[in-house]
């Protein structure tokens, strides 16, 4: 046992220099390891702001009489022209907001704008996205819901505002979802009818 303690303690003090060499490193690749991650997250939050500064400068307001025009035109259109005039009309609205009272803007990217045109081969449905804009700029704010389950997109909240729509002569209440980001930017989701009113 002495004979083997001392061949440990010669290895041991043969070994220090390096062992202390070893963890200097260590600590130094730890060290360096924080600041990148701390670098990396500044020049995230940094990248995202820029973004939204490019969708702010590219994106411009819809105007609400030119969208009333529409309305009227569309209208009057068959099923098969009101198709297509609807899908038109969905294009007008790519990279535009509307400003609401309740959030301030409220944006139409790529994937809202997609799922406005959804659907349009239904009558009511396809005469009901002619109403979102109006309906955010103008109709009920009905409030704020938190998140009933995890989601794969990055919506923390959503936001629900209300407006009647008159289709064919007839009052329908129009719901327009809003989806709210970590950011605090807001983007249209999905619109619905709940029922036809009494006129």
């Amino acid at each position: 046992l002495p004979t083997v303690a001392r061949r440990v303690m010669a290895l041991v003090e043969k070994n220090t220099a390096r062992f202390a060499k070893a963890n200097a490193n260590k600590a130094a690749e730890t060290e360096e390891l924080a600041r990148l991650e701390s670098e990396k997250a500044q020049k995230l939050a940094r990248l995202e702001e820029l973004n939204q500064m490019v969708d702010a400068q590219n994106q411009s307001e819809i105007d609400i009489n030119e969208i009333q025009t529409d309305i009227n035109h569309y209208a009057q259109d068959d099923d098969k022209d009101l198709t297509s005039a609807v899908r038109r009309f969905v294009n007008t609205m790519r990279n535009k907001f509307i400003n609401t009272a309740a959030l301030g803007k409220v944006y139409f990217g790529k994937k809202s704008v997609g799922s406005l045109g959804k659907g349009t081969h239904d009558e009511l449905r396809a005469k009901l996205v002619l109403h979102v804009p109006n309906t955010l700029k103008t109709g009920d704010y009905i409030g704020r819901e938190a998140l009933k389950y995890n989601r794969n997109d990055s919506f923390i909240a959503f936001h629900k505002f209300k407006g009647t729509a008159i289709i064919d002569g007839q009052e329908i209440e129009h719901i327009v979802k809003v989806g709210e980001t970590p950011s605090g930017k807001y983007e249209f989701i999905a619109y619905y009818s709940r029922a036809a009113m009494d006129s």
